[in-house]
């Protein structure tokens, strides 16, 4: 299971974010105790040195046993100053907001569960940007607007993406989605997004053109190693599941051409699963690409093709 770097680095942001406004609320509250009776700061700043003590005594062979009764002593006066304020012997101590990992982020055994959580709300978040998550899914998609030759093949289209979605996790290959728009493509690619995202693996949504956009920026300016650009490229070539809708909008160049090849290659030869949406019918595909890129989506996908009217307009008719 891949991790999407850019997701991941945002969501490392937020709890670094996190850690450093408990940090910041322990201060506080830390130095207000501090106003409210000096000598408890006395007694922390002496039991710090007594560990200073302790380390210089190790090295020059002193008196340890002196050094940790007088840390002990200093230790009971420290809790009963705080007892005497009405607190309790560990209100200064301060508190991690996950316990398991400490606000590091992992564990010996990997990412911890609080930096899970927080890749999983960033890459809803990124999603959403292009996906309306709340509304398309499987469970609105209707079928109510086809019927006869069409009704039966969107039955079947249906049952293969959501077939897709809930076995991602076996690697259930690539989809190709081809016919007119307002069909009903980019509604299933969507309601795929959802699941697999929510199962924990990594999505990227983006458009032809979009993806073109930065690979011809990536050819034709001067980039640094960490360039937004690159980053973007390798996300396209190592995130789990690929959605690059509208093939066939972007305007076609040598370079655009050798990028989609480069791609649906790439991932073909990692055994990574894209769904690639064109308007396209699957003849057309070769005479605007290449016979190799043809190949590939044809030979390698599960097509999927779409036919009818365009159903947006339909629903709006009906309501």
């Amino acid at each position: 299971m891949a991790l999407d770097g850019k997701i991941l680095h945002r969501a490392r942001e937020r709890l670094a974010e996190s850690r450093r406004g408990r940090e910041l609320r322990f201060a506080s509250r830390r130095d207000e105790l501090y106003i409210k009776n000096p000598r408890l700061y006395e007694l922390d700043r002496e039991i710090s040195l007594a560990f200073v003590n302790v380390a210089k005594a190790l090295l020059r062979g002193g008196n340890l046993e002196e050094i940790e009764a007088e840390n002990l002593r200093l230790q009971d006066e420290r809790k009963a100053v705080l007892r005497k304020m009405g607190l309790a012997p560990d209100a200064l101590d301060e508190v991690p907001n996950c316990p398991i990992c400490g606000d590091r982020g992992y564990t010996s055994d990997g990412m911890c569960v609080c930096l899970n959580r927080l890749y999983k709300e960033e890459q809803s978040k990124e999603l959403s940007k292009l996906l309306k998550l709340g509304t398309q899914t499987f469970k609105n998609f209707s079928l109510n607007y086809y019927s006869g030759k069409e009704l039966a093949e969107m039955q079947r289209n249906f049952r293969m993406c959501k077939r897709f979605a809930e076995k991602f996790s076996e690697k259930p290959g690539n989809i190709l989605m081809s016919g007119n728009p307002g069909l009903g493509k980019t509604h299933l690619s969507c309601a795929i997004a959802r699941v697999v995202s929510d199962a924990g693996f990594s999505v990227v949504y983006e458009t032809a053109i979009a993806f073109c956009v930065v690979f011809d920026k990536i050819k034709f300016q001067r980039l640094n190693q960490d360039d937004e650009l690159l980053r973007d490229a390798e996300r396209y070539a190592s995130c789990d599941l690929l959605i690059l809708d509208d093939l066939g909008t972007e305007m076609r160049t040598a370079n655009t051409i050798s990028a989609v090849y480069d791609i649906i290659n790439t991932r073909l030869v990692s055994g990574l699963s894209t769904i690639v949406n064109t308007n396209l019918a699957p003849e057309e595909i070769g005479a605007e690409y290449s016979p190799q890129i043809a190949s590939r989506l044809l030979g390698e996908y599960n097509v999927l093709e779409f036919a009818g009217s365009d159903m947006r307009s339909r629903i709006k008719q009906i309501g």
